[in-house]
């Protein structure tokens, strides 16, 4: 399994991002952190909605991220 680095959950967040733009959303994921943890957070403007989740690896916020968008689209 290749290494997932703090670097490619940021991509992954640019690539949300940019579908959800295209959509017309108002909303947006944000990368930060907590206490020196990873976080992703879900972001309406520049008010945080939602911590969607954090003190993980950056892969396994990417798989978050992946599941909360999906369900949003209701894929």
């Amino acid at each position: 399994m290749a290494r997932f680095t703090k670097n490619d959950l940021i991509f992954a967040i640019e690539e949300v991002n940019k579908e959800l733009r295209s959509s017309g959303s108002n909303y947006n994921y944000v990368y930060g952190n907590r206490n020196g943890y990873h976080a992703v957070d879900l972001c309406r403007g520049d008010k945080v909605v939602n911590c969607l989740d954090c003190n993980e690896t950056p892969r396994k916020l990417a798989e978050r991220l992946e599941d909360d968008y999906s369900y949003y689209l209701e894929k």
